[in-house]
């Protein structure tokens, strides 16, 4: 028995096996198994896991590209993350969800990825919902002294999803929640090259932040 979700143990055993052992592998698993059939469950469960990435990469959407800002350099000398989803656990995982054995957030992607001498500067900058300033002027001059900032802005799974599941089923207004919208429009003010990342499940509106 191993993990299911383990790519070098999959490799092995359809390299060594074949299909037959793999589809007894899942079977003898710890993986749900509401599905029809052994094949339909390796399909889903061992082809999915290698198309994971792919799919997420996929899911990205790029809505401008203003004076060719990405994609971002590297060797930065300094970079500022900003924004309640750049380290949100809550964000990753929806309103449906499993339990992954790693959870990697914007900020941790970026730390990784990022030339190791350039410096990231990170602040939570504002709450999604609630108003709360104590992070907000220091998200801006983080901002100021960078030379580009990635916002990480949208909504979580607190906000939206099936009624009784949230703190507030309905949402009055499609604009971005709490300080963002201000603390966007700060950040720009900065005159800052910066990147708007949206993490959200249902629609916002910017309401011309995104022609500035």
């Amino acid at each position: 028995k191993g993990d299911i979700c383990d790519p070098e143990l999959v490799r092995k055993i359809f390299a060594e096996e074949g299909i037959d052992t793999v589809v007894h592998f899942a079977a003898e698993s710890h993986v749900d198994r509401s599905i029809t059939g052994p094949a339909e469950f390796v399909r889903t469960n061992i082809f999915g896991t290698f198309n994971l990435l792919q799919a997420a990469r996929e899911s990205i959407v790029l809505l401008k590209n203003e004076n060719a800002t990405l994609p971002l350099k590297k060797d930065l000398g300094r970079l500022a993350v900003i924004g309640p989803n750049a380290d949100n656990i809550d964000i990753l995982l929806g309103n449906y969800f499993g339990t992954p054995s790693r959870y990697v957030t914007p900020l941790e992607g970026i730390t990784s990825h990022i030339d190791r001498k350039t410096k990231i500067y990170y602040s939570k900058g504002c709450d999604i919902i609630n108003p709360d300033r104590r992070f907000f002027n220091e998200a801006v001059e983080i901002a100021g002294y960078s030379d580009a900032v990635i916002l990480f802005f949208g909504l979580s799974p607190k906000i939206e999803g099936e009624e009784g599941e949230t703190q507030d089923a309905d949402r009055k207004t499609l604009d971005l929640p709490g300080l963002q919208k201000e603390l966007l429009e700060a950040v720009l003010k900065t005159g800052k090259p910066t990147v708007l990342v949206l993490l959200n499940g249902s629609p916002v509106t910017l309401n011309g932040a995104e022609e500035k």
